[in-house]
């Protein structure tokens, strides 16, 4: 995956998913001087590369899916013991 960031915000978001996916993650920073070069060169890396990374990416998604659907069920449950316990 290629990120094309500008803002500090988008910067931060993206990087944040680059650290949790590890390889096959690149941000480019719209505002680098040598922007066109490291654009060119991580589409054709990650191009390279697609067959290994593929796999790896697909379990790391998965991973992640689960995990946001532990902490739902999670939450749910905290609610659902301490429904009575909150008024409104």
């Amino acid at each position: 995956m290629v990120s094309l960031a500008k803002s500090q915000y988008y910067i931060n978001k993206f990087q944040g998913l680059a650290d949790q996916f590890g390889v096959g993650c690149d941000v480019i920073l719209l505002g680098d001087q040598k922007f066109a070069q490291k654009l060119a060169s991580s589409i054709h890396q990650l191009w390279e590369s697609a067959e290994i990374l593929r796999p790896l990416l697909l379990e790391t998604a998965q991973q992640q899916i689960e995990l946001g659907q532990t902490a739902y069920q999670q939450l749910y449950e905290i609610v659902e013991k301490n429904k009575n316990t909150i008024s409104p």
